[in-house]
């Protein structure tokens, strides 16, 4: 199970929808038993049958919005406002390259004020303990 199947499966236990079996610990009689209490319990169908019913009570159906929004960006010539700003970014200010400049500058020259300091301290030092 990869990236957000165990947010997925918390989710289907708390709706009711399903049960969470952890992955490591699963047997045979342990996915048996899940999935006959699943399909012996109505509760687990109602439940789903609630939650759709929720997700499809919409005002009208997906096919007549999406047609709606196509004749609206038709009515509007492509309706540019309807874009993002960052559709009108060049790619320098896309990647905020002044940014990783200003960035790598400041590391460079920290690095070099540095290795300077410490050379003048490493001279200073042999000299004083030469002398």
């Amino acid at each position: 199970m990869l990236g957000d199947q165990w947010y997925n499966a918390e989710k289907y236990e708390y709706h009711k929808i399903g049960i969470q079996l952890d992955f490591e610990n699963l047997t045979e009689d342990k996915l048996k038993d899940a999935i006959t209490k699943i399909v012996d319990d109505k509760s687990y169908k109602d439940n789903v049958a609630r939650l759709r019913s929720l997700m499809q009570d919409q005002a009208q159906p997906p096919i007549e919005r999406a047609m709606w929004w196509i004749n609206y960006v038709l009515r509007h010539g492509g309706a540019k406002h309807l874009k993002s700003p960052s559709s009108n970014l060049s790619w320098t200010e896309y990647y905020e390259i002044e940014l990783v400049i200003i960035v790598v500058l400041s590391f460079v020259i920290t690095i070099t004020l540095l290795s300077i300091l410490i050379r003048y301290l490493y001279n200073s030092f042999c000299a004083a303990s030469s002398a």
